[in-house]
């Protein structure tokens, strides 16, 4: 019993040494602009018109690229809500468009924390993993993104409020550049090429760290830890 519990906590700690990369690489990507440029550009794409389909395909860029579901759906996931309250547009189906397209995402994401998870705990390549979920998960994508297409009423309102006062928050508060997209980048390549998960992670947190000190004056070691390791951006 002893040696099975030893060998289960050994399986697990590649998982746990991902989950702690993962929590590092998202606190930073908050500090380095990176996150909110994303987001950005994102609430860039959306317009009255197909806002549905546009909805979905958004929360599943964002899903993938940050690797959570949950993050995704609290922060554009309510904005788009408000949109579609200004719109009166089905709160309903936007809600549906939201939680599909974000929890696609973070499925299908390297950087997700459960995907890891699963992987870590039978022992596959994470991108083994990946590879054998795309068959379920490519039609599912289609399928519903033609489903929320033909939903789609054709509205023409390009900007409301909602998102006005989100962009000018991001503005406001975050580091929206073009450079911030390096880290991301970056991570993409490497998750391509189908680099093991912590190097590709470490990757894109120091990447990061090197945007978020240049655009950041003010920042130091001692700050950039508090971001690393426990307090929250």
């Amino acid at each position: 019993m002893e040696a099975a519990i030893v060998k289960g906590a050994v399986s697990g700690m590649g998982a746990i040494y991902i989950f702690f990369f993962i929590g590092m690489l998202i606190s930073i990507w908050m500090a380095s602009g990176t996150i909110p440029t994303i987001m950005y550009y994102g609430f860039e794409w959306i317009s009255g018109e197909y806002f549905y389909a546009i909805t979905f395909l958004v929360c599943s860029l964002i899903g993938l690229c940050i690797g959570s579901s949950l993050t995704t759906s609290a922060t554009i996931g309510v904005a788009l809500i408000g949109m579609a309250a200004a719109m009166d547009l089905s709160l309903a189906i936007t809600a549906g468009a939201i939680i599909s397209g974000a929890f696609l995402g973070d499925k299908m994401s390297p950087l997700s924390d459960s995907t890891n998870l699963a992987s870590g705990t039978v022992g596959a390549s994470l991108f083994e993993h990946i590879n054998n979920m795309l068959w379920t998960t490519i039609p599912g994508f289609f399928i519903s993104l033609i489903i929320f297409y033909f939903l789609s009423p054709n509205v023409k309102v390009t900007r409301v409020e909602e998102i006005e006062a989100m962009t000018k928050a991001l503005e406001m508060e975050t580091n929206i550049s073009i450079w911030s997209l390096i880290p991301f980048v970056i991570v993409l390549v490497m998750a391509l090429k189908k680099v093991s998960a912590i190097p590709t992670l470490s990757a894109g947190i120091i990447s990061a760290a090197v945007i978020a000190f240049i655009q950041t004056p003010s920042l130091t070691v001692a700050k950039l830890a508090d971001i690393l390791y426990g307090v929250l951006y």
